[in-house]
């Protein structure tokens, strides 16, 4: 709905590579061009930003940033997101911020760009991953009164009012301590813990993979470059689900830059199957 309001057939969005797969097709929908600008691991796959002002043009519209990303677990710098809302202001576009994850951070906070610059920052949030409720699909938007207007008006025409269930239930749940207890007593612990395993695990079995300790969400993003040997990986992601069982998703989903990467999830699996995953992906490779 925040993309909907602004782009028209020809516009232009920057994306970072890699970064959640979704937000090309949506960009896609609306007859818009998605304009990528590398991420590189060797700096925690933070946005290059001499890159993204060579890239706006008078096209531009928007600058889409996720933090905690999916699939890098990267958060966002504070002086990295500072300089965005400053070349947005410059440039006279708006920063749509994906905050789905802003809760599932490890080590440290996040960032919060919209501190920078409320009147060109969108925030774009959700309850799926904090309060592990997906399948209710409620999510919220921050941003100026004028942009929310507008938003609640689109809002009107696609679905007129959320689950009531849902928002009843989520009104409970931050009107009370349940908000702060279940994160901070079960949630964070809990992938916390996973995260250090299946780390743990891929050095074990597959310890050529390399891979950058995510902050927050909830993936591994490692490459598989020297098990992979230039193979299709969309190809491959389905033979490891054919001949081993094991669900894998492929890097080039998420953009050029991870065609040899596989994203890997901990969050809803024990430490035995997170194991027992990774010793079936080390038997395909041949290495046990």
């Amino acid at each position: 709905m925040s993309l909907s309001i602004f782009l028209e057939e020809g516009d232009e969005v920057i994306l970072t590579d890699p970064t959640y797969l979704g937000y090309s097709e949506v960009i896609k929908f609306y007859n818009a061009k998605a304009i990528y600008i590398t991420q590189d691991p060797d700096t925690g796959y933070q946005p290059n930003l001499e890159e993204l002002k060579e890239k706006i043009t008078k096209r531009t519209k928007l600058i889409i940033i996720n933090s905690p990303e999916n699939p890098t677990g990267r958060i966002i710098k504070e002086d990295i997101a500072k300089a965005i809302v400053e070349i947005a202001k410059d440039k006279k576009i708006f920063v749509v911020v994906d905050e789905a994850y802003k809760h599932i951070v490890y080590e440290g906070k996040n960032t919060y760009i919209s501190k920078y610059g409320k009147d060109v920052v969108i925030s774009v949030c959700s309850f799926s991953k904090e309060a592990s409720i997906p399948g209710f699909r409620l999510g919220y938007v921050c941003a100026n009164k004028e942009i929310v207007s507008v938003i609640e008006k689109v809002k009107q025409f696609i679905t007129l009012c959320s689950n009531m269930p849902a928002q009843l239930i989520l009104l409970n749940y931050l009107a009370s301590e349940a908000k702060d207890r279940y994160l901070n007593e079960y949630v964070i612990p809990t992938y916390k813990k996973r995260r250090d395993f299946m780390a743990k695990m891929l050095k074990q079995y597959l310890p050529e993979a390399k891979f950058k300790i995510p902050e927050g969400a909830f993936y591994i993003f490692a490459d598989f470059s020297p098990y992979i040997k230039n193979k299709n990986v969309e190809e491959l992601a389905d033979d490891i689900l054919n001949k081993v069982n094991v669900v894998v998703i492929p890097g080039s989903y998420f953009g050029k830059s991870g065609s040899n990467y596989f994203r890997l999830t901990f969050v809803s699996e024990n430490e035995n199957r997170i194991e027992e995953g990774l010793k079936r992906l080390a038997k395909y490779f041949n290495l046990i």
